[in-house]
């Protein structure tokens, strides 16, 4: 049935192993999807539509607290209860707690409860105390960001590579980890480069490097491969985290997203549009990095870098790129280098211009 919005409304929600309910009040409506992702995509888009003042769902771990973060994610204050208080407010609003569809009706009257304040004392909780708990979940279900990157330090050698996302990384880690031509004896490892100094001063001894790219094509790169082509895989890490986002939305809606929203600034951005100068500086924007070699002249500045380190001219393979998987140099220097300009317009060129100026003006970039 077609759920009516109302600025007073709230929500009793529940799940079965097949099903999702919901119970809306004082609309008295109520509806039912199958638990898969046409049913889960169907209740998402109804429940958020609604906007109810407060949601209340039996969610403590598994797929249930799951759906609550993502609600909580697209702004629905969710409560968050255990069976033992649905229980004890089912008493006292003298109804027995025997059916699915009583429980969303009754997590329904537990959640208009809350909104009028009217709460007293269930399990230990007040009013206040519950409404606290729905927003302290909502700003903790946004995703925090993510500045962490593969990283290659080989003692051997004394170097440490930063692979930025979307700046030829599967290149490099083939090359030098994963079939290296010189056994570099190299380790992967995930943390911040602040955080690797500081637990082993050693290595600010150690050749640091790491290769920057243009950032218009480098959020052109972010865009086709985890917005417009998203596999099964990346729509469940990236998309579904991320409220703003969803699968193929128009270019220019995401680039407003990386202007927009907290999750898309440097605040709570994701690695593949984090700033890249966050992965190679300090918290005072110092670099921390002894050479920065660009994507445009890789094969140059890679060179550069192996000659710092002592290794011989190694031949990167061109892994991952616009092209396919894998693509034969020369095939990729016959390229137009400026491909990125077609998905721009004078206004989202310049919204870019201004997401990363900080790594425009520090590795010297225009569009």
């Amino acid at each position: 049935m077609e759920m009516t919005p109302s600025n007073m409304c709230v929500a009793g929600i529940d799940l079965t192993e097949n099903e999702i309910m919901a119970h809306v009040l004082p609309n008295d409506q109520n509806f039912a999807v199958l638990s898969n992702p046409d049913g889960l995509k169907d209740f998402f888009q109804k429940i958020v539509a609604l906007k109810p003042a407060v949601a209340v769902m039996e969610a403590v771990e598994g797929d249930k607290l799951s759906i609550a973060i993502a609600l909580a994610q697209s702004g629905v204050p969710v409560v968050a209860i255990q069976s033992r208080q649905l229980n004890q407010f089912a008493e006292i609003v003298k109804f027995e707690k025997k059916i699915t569809r009583l429980d969303a009706y009754v997590m329904a009257r537990f959640a208009m409860e809350i909104h009028k304040g009217q709460i007293q004392n269930i399990d230990g909780f007040t009013p206040q105390d519950l409404v606290g708990r729905a927003r302290e979940l909502a700003k903790a279900a946004r995703p925090q960001r993510d500045p962490l990157c593969e990283k290659i330090i080989s003692d051997k050698f004394g170097f440490i590579w930063v692979g930025i996302p979307k700046v030829a990384t599967r290149s490099i880690l083939t090359a030098l980890y994963r079939e290296p031509v010189v056994d570099v004896a190299g380790r992967l490892v995930n943390e911040e480069l602040q955080a690797l100094l500081d637990h082993d001063p050693n290595y600010r001894n150690y050749f640091k490097f790491a290769l920057v790219r243009n950032p218009w094509a480098r959020i052109v790169s972010c865009y086709v491969n985890k917005i417009q082509r998203a596999n099964e895989e990346t729509q469940r890490h990236i998309i579904d985290r991320y409220s703003g986002l969803r699968l193929k939305m128009p270019f220019e809606e995401f680039i407003r997203f990386l202007l927009e929203d907290p999750s898309g600034q440097d605040e709570g951005a994701n690695r593949h549009w984090l700033s890249q100068h966050a992965f190679v500086s300090d918290s005072n924007g110092q670099l921390l990095v002894d050479f920065i070699g660009k994507i445009e002249n890789l094969a140059d500045d890679f060179a550069i870098a192996c000659k710092r380190i002592g290794l011989p001219d190694i031949q990167l393979p061109w892994l991952n790129s616009r092209e396919g998987w894998k693509v034969d140099k020369k095939l990729m220097k016959q390229k137009d280098p400026f491909y990125y300009r077609q998905y721009f317009t004078p206004e989202t060129q310049e919204l870019v211009r201004t997401r990363y100026r900080r790594d425009i003006e520090l590795f010297g970039y225009d569009f």
